[in-house]
């Protein structure tokens, strides 16, 4: 897999990038569940708070999304790819559509694969995810990973669904461990195991992901991509500054791959309407 199986995922997010194989945008999806978490009216009075929390996963989707207002941007670097000792990058951009908790929210990503050897947009493809709050602090949603993408990309393209709950365990959000948040969901293309993706199967597998915020600005990530399993972290560096930092070291347990690998994702979020 080409760099593209690594950051698969968006974010936000970036997804941050990292699964396999599919690094696409999922890595934008790390990205955007750091800077976007769209929750039901229930938990309005701390959605500030919420939306500069550090992500809630690493290569797997969450059923977070961008919303109309929202922009972000970002880059991903793997040390190598799957089977090669080369390295690989990619840059992704996005907006959001729409009002997740009054009717739903659509985001809409561009990513540029590839980009240490082959330069920025030679290799692209767009992916979109369109997401719903529900009560009690759950989301759902269903998207259409690298749905148009260009020759040169490896991995095909995703559909998934996936829902999400957010659990606050601490009065104060900026407390230490104070929260948690899951998702778990089936989906195709990447979220397959390694053999039935490379043999071609058409079938959907599970994936999922944890999320644990242990301090303010940072939380720790565990996804299980329907492959193998993923460490990382999602960091704020600066209080003022919507600047993410995601290291993670994909296919730890070594049921994919050549053996484990280092990813960093890199991001930020705009928002036109608050800023």
């Amino acid at each position: 897999m080409e760099f593209r199986s690594l950051l698969r995922s968006p974010t936000l997010v970036a997804s941050i990038l990292l699964a396999a194989p599919g690094l696409s945008a999922q890595n934008v999806d790390s990205l955007r569940a750091s800077y976007v978490l769209p929750l039901p009216p229930d938990v309005e009075v701390v959605r500030t708070a919420i939306r500069t929390a550090p992500g809630s996963s690493s290569g797997t989707p969450t059923a977070y999304g961008a919303e109309f207002g929202d922009l972000f941007l970002g880059a991903g670097f793997q040390a190598r790819t799957r089977y090669t000792k080369l390295v690989d990058g990619a840059v992704f951009g996005g907006f959001g559509l729409g009002n997740p908790r009054h009717i739903v929210g659509i985001e809409a990503t561009l990513t540029s694969f590839t980009t240490v050897r082959s330069g920025f947009f030679r290799v692209m493809s767009f992916s979109f995810k369109v997401h719903r709050a529900l009560p009690w602090n759950l989301a759902i949603a269903g998207g259409w990973e690298d749905a148009i993408h260009g020759q040169g990309t490896d991995g095909g393209s995703s559909k998934y669904g996936v829902l999400t709950s957010y659990i606050p365990t601490r009065e104060n959000s900026e407390s230490p461990f104070s929260s948690i948040t899951l998702s778990a969901g089936i989906g195709n293309g990447r979220f397959q195991t390694e053999k039935a993706f490379y043999d071609g199967r058409r079938g959907v597998n599970a994936f999922g992901s944890i999320g644990v915020r242990v301090l303010s600005p940072v939380s720790l990530l565990a996804d299980w991509t329907g492959q193998d399993l993923m460490l990382g972290a999602s960091i704020i560096p600066f209080v003022r500054v919507p600047l993410f930092i995601a290291p993670a070291i994909a296919d730890v347990t070594g049921r994919a791959g050549d053996g484990a690998r280092f990813v960093l994702g890199i991001g930020m979020n705009f928002n036109f309407l608050h800023q």
